[in-house]
Formats: C-alpha cells, sequence, structure tokens
C-alpha cells in the first residue's frame, strides 16, 4: 500500500517543526486519516502524563478536524492555487460543542497554525487564508497563544476555566510565549498573579500585574 502522506506530513511536523508535502492531495483517502488518528491519540496520551491535573479524555472528532485544518492550510500555502471561495469548503466549522476535550485534542495539530500564519505573511499578507486561520485561532485560543496578533478583548474563556487542567495549560503557555494582551484580560490575569507569585519579576520583567 502507498505511504500515508498525511501520516508523515504530520509527523515531520509535530517532531522537527517543518512541512514536507509528498504531494498535492486534498482528497485524503479514509485509511489514511484512520491511521492519523491513531497517532494522534497515542500524542495525546503521551503528552498528558505531564498534565498538572487528570487531563480530560482523547477526543478524536476534534484531533480530526484540527488535523484537517492544519493539512489543508500547510497544502495552501504552498500550492498557491486556491481561491477565495474553496476556504469554505476545505475549512468547515467544528459541529460538536466545544469543550476542554475538544480544545486539547484538537490542540495537537492546530498549535501550529500561529506558524503557518507567519510564514503565509511573508508570501502574501492579504491571501484570504490568513484570515480563515486567525478566526479559527479566535474560537480556539489555546492554540494561538503564540500568535502575537490575536484580538485578545473579544476571546470566550469560558471553556478554557471550566476544566482545572485545560486553565493551567493556557496559563503556562501564556507565560511560555510571553502573550501579555490575554495575560492582562480580567478572565485570566488573577490566574497569571497566581501562577507567577511573588517572583513574577523573575519570569516576566515587562509584564505589569
Amino acid at each position: 500500500m502507498q505511504e500515508n502522506a498525511l501520516l508523515l506530513m504530520l509527523k515531520t511536523l509535530r517532531e522537527k517543526e517543518e512541512v514536507i508535502l509528498y504531494n498535492n492531495l486534498l482528497d485524503i483517502p479514509q485509511q489514511y486519516v484512520q491511521e492519523v488518528l491513531e497517532y494522534l491519540a497515542d500524542e495525546y496520551n503521551r503528552e498528558k502524563i505531564d498534565y498538572p491535573y487528570p487531563a480530560p479524555p482523547f477526543d478524536k472528532y476534534a484531533a480530526q478536524w484540527g488535523m484537517y485544518v492544519t493539512y489543508f492550510a500547510t497544502q495552501l500555502i504552498l500550492y498557491r492555487e486556491h481561491k477565495s471561495k474553496d476556504l469554505d469548503i476545505l475549512f468547515t466549522q467544528f459541529q460538536n460543542r466545544i469543550t476542554a476535550e475538544s480544545v486539547l485534542s484538537a490542540d495537537i495539530c492546530l498549535r501550529f497554525i500561529p506558524q503557518i500564519i507567519y510564514e503565509l505573511n511573508l508570501i502574501d499578507i492579504e491571501d484570504p487564508l490568513k484570515k480563515k486561520l486567525e478566526n479559527i485561532l479566535h474560537i480556539w485560543h489555546y492554540s494561538g497563544l503564540e500568535y502575537t496578533s490575536l484580538d485578545s478583548e473579544n476571546l470566550d474563556f469560558s471553556v478554557i476555566t471550566s476544566d482545572p487542567c485545560l486553565l493551567q495549560l493556557y496559563v503556562d503557555r501564556i507565560i511560555r510565549f510571553k502573550n501579555k494582551s490575554v495575560a492582562c484580560h480580567p478572565a485570566i490575569i488573577h490566574h497569571i498573579k497566581s501562577s507567577l507569585g511573588l517572583y513574577h519579576q523573575d519570569f516576566w520583567k515587562d509584564l505589569k500585574l
């Protein structure tokens, strides 16, 4: 059987943070998808060992949706043949309720979207794909904390604060990427204060709490 190009791409992206596409493939065979979901589940189970609280269960539907978003984004950034009308067909909305499980499971792939947008800015800052990806990060903002242009004022934190594991991971990622605008949001700032403690100047000198 032909080697699973989708799986090879995602493994390279996750392990080396590089994008290697083996062909221009938008119609993905189902057997490829199932193999990738098994890989993503394994990756989730491996990562959750280091989570600060008991991890929410793996959501394969969210992981699959995040995989499609990330894969199609990398395809379209390298194969410059898409039209604006094609984006709504490729990037469909997540059909289930967004939960802590879905946020963490989709993030296995969605965490690379900020870097994809940065690369897209170097190619064509007016590409409608950029706006499409920014809209996705606005909803799935745990995966977008690396993106400095994230619109922090209008973010919904209800899912983030509903689960202690996701909340602490969210706070840790804010601190890691020094996302000042999100850190100072009224819904999250007291959690940042609690995590940084009395020595916040040692970890984040230019953050004014």
